[in-house]
């Protein structure tokens, strides 16, 4: 099974409930896995439209009005911020002022209606001040000392492990392709290896 027979499976059997990653522990850690296998020489973009985030939203759990360009584009910087505070946690570096900045200007849009049956965002914008609202809450709370990143060097996805012994992200293809490389790499050392004692 080559490595995109394993993404296909695992798109596969995610796709019975939704076709973005939800497992990541929190809302703001679901938007980093928007984009798949990031650190490839193809990266999977699950925002491209702005039907994509009104999907991505409802699937957390965000009602909210049809979102709009600027919104997408306020998604992606979003998204952008989370993904670099979070790898500057994980590493023990000082994480840049710039993405700070973006998350709390972000969560300080976060206006919604309440209906006796639940809540609704006003705007698309205001859910993503929501998700960035989340992001602030487990960066500077207990949660900040719980964030692992997958060891598959093509995802890089950061995400919740309360337990502290988890190598890979919820994506069963990232431990999967891992295991499928360190098997052709022994692979071809083994026959020369032999080779060489004969």
């Amino acid at each position: 099974m080559n490595d995109r027979n394993i993404d296909d499976a695992t798109a596969a059997t995610s796709t019975d409930q939704s076709r973005f990653p939800l497992a990541g522990g929190a809302p703001w850690l679901n938007l980093i896995a928007t984009v798949g296998r990031a650190y490839s020489a193809a990266p999977i973009e699950r925002l491209a439209t702005t039907a994509d985030l009104d999907e991505w939203l409802v699937a957390n759990g965000l009602q909210a009005p049809p979102s709009n360009d600027r919104d997408l584009s306020v998604a992606y910087d979003l998204r952008a911020a989370c993904r670099t505070i979070s790898e500057a946690i994980v590493s023990a570096t000082t994480p840049p002022s710039a993405a700070i900045r973006t998350i709390a200007s972000d969560a300080r849009h976060v206006s919604f209606t309440a209906y006796p049956q639940g809540a609704r965002w006003d705007t698309a914008r205001d859910a993503l001040g929501s998700v960035a609202l989340t992001a602030l809450l487990s960066l500077t709370g207990p949660e900040r000392a719980m964030l692992a990143q997958c060891h598959d060097p093509e995802c890089g996805w950061v995400f919740l492990d309360p337990s502290g012994r988890r190598h890979w992200c919820p994506s069963r293809s990232c431990g999967t392709r891992t295991r499928v490389r360190q098997h052709r790499a022994r692979s071809k050392i083994e026959p020369t290896a032999a080779s060489g004692t004969q």
